[in-house]
């Protein structure tokens, strides 16, 4: 029988290529219960031959369409839920990277991710909502291990949000949380702020100060965005999603990144609250402070109150740590990449909203930079993504 942290799914996005142009990787996908959905972050408009993009130089609008094709490629691949108790799910994962690969998918872009779910059900005895101790703790984790989980999502690699201003998987702490136009005034807030969110009373309380979550329109909203997702919670099967990790096709990679995400949710159900603040000591380690951090000393820590003691775990992630450059941030605030004026609105009470930002710090606030196929779409572009962009790691 499963532990609760063991049933994981997987999202893996992937750049270069359309796997529903494949006929073995489409059947093996399906024969698996894998699915292939569409995500705007890594799709592009290229041009293909035969179903396989193009690679090079900028084609001209004007091409020759009896023979190319302007088509979109990229997109994600979705797990199953999966029993990681056993390991036969390593096996699926590497395949489907040795597919990607032989199909021209590159293991090295700063778009790509991998991103993990993990079950986190309801642990109140009425098993229909999650106790405040529970959310407590996984917040308090959360602010602890956040710039560990950085530096490993870089994957041996520069983190991608470096090209992308972290847009899509925010960190939570300093000026992390995206900024929005919120509540019935209409101010400018940050999506959350972290130490709102600790003092929450209760279940409520929690969700209306992380993010809003309960009165979210739907799944494209703000509050999804950070690098670990409580958005999910909502949803009938409750998970929480880990969304920090660079794209890779190392299979190790992604065995040990979730056993990193398992061992997080573990210490969640199993240790209490009391525990874990004297372990952390009630010090935060977010993406803001990671050039004043004791790295090697952190490293430890975390893994020490992660309870993680697997030795084939333990080596794939400080080899992956070792390889990976510390994160490049500069903790400026910047607007959501959502960009409707209607977010927040229906909160019911004006204490639970963030306090707005001075007119001194929204000049400060900027625009992300970032690469999705509508901006793309928007510069006319039909390009083989990153050959001519710079962001080539």
């Amino acid at each position: 029988m499963p532990k609760i942290w063991d049933e994981v799914g997987i999202e893996i996005e992937y750049v270069d290529v359309d796997p529903k142009q494949d006929f073995v990787l489409r059947s093996f996908l399906e024969n698996c219960g894998y699915r292939i959905t569409h995500d705007a972050s890594v799709e592009s408009p290229t041009v293909t031959l035969g179903g396989r993009p193009v690679k090079g130089a900028t084609f001209d609008k004007e091409i020759n369409d009896a023979i190319f094709r302007k088509s979109v490629i990229g997109g994600e691949i979705v797990s199953p839920i999966l029993n990681t108790e056993s390991k036969d799910w390593i096996d699926t994962i590497s395949e489907i990277f040795k597919m990607l690969k032989n199909l021209g998918e590159r293991k090295d872009t700063t778009r790509g991710s991998i991103h993990v779910h993990v079950n986190f059900p309801a642990d109140h005895p009425s098993g229909h909502k999650h106790t405040i101790g529970l959310l407590r703790r996984a917040w308090i984790l959360a602010g602890f291990t956040e710039a560990f989980f950085y530096r490993i999502g870089g994957m041996g690699k520069e983190q991608r949000g470096k090209f992308m201003d972290y847009i899509y998987y925010r960190p939570i702490l300093g000026n992390g949380p995206a900024i929005v136009i919120s509540g019935q005034d209409l101010e400018y807030r940050p999506v959350l702020r972290y130490e709102d969110v600790l003092n929450s009373r209760d279940n409520v309380d929690f969700f209306c100060k992380c993010g809003d979550i309960w009165n979210a329109e739907s799944r494209y909203h703000p509050s999804r965005y950070s690098w670990i997702n409580f958005y999910n919670l909502k949803l009938e099967r409750p998970h929480i999603e880990f969304r920090v990790f660079n794209k890779t096709l190392r299979w190790d990679y992604v065995y040990a990144i979730v056993e990193l995400c398992k061992a997080f949710v573990r210490v969640c159900y199993t240790i209490d609250t009391q525990t874990i603040l004297k372990e952390t000591n009630n010090k935060l380690f977010g993406l803001n402070s990671c050039y004043e951090i004791d790295w090697e000393s952190y490293y430890h820590s975390v893994i020490k109150i992660l309870r993680i003691t697997d030795e084939t775990t333990l080596a794939i992630l400080r080899s992956i740590w070792d390889k990976t450059p510390i994160p490049y941030y500069d903790d400026t605030p910047v607007y959501s990449h959502i960009t409707r004026t209607s977010i927040f609105t229906h909160r019911d009470y004006l204490a639970l909203y963030p306090k707005p930002i001075t007119n001194q710090e929204k000049k400060k606030v900027r625009h992300a930079n970032y690469i999705d196929i509508h901006t793309l779409t928007e510069m006319g572009e039909y390009i083989f993504p990153e050959e001519d962009d710079g962001c080539v790691n």
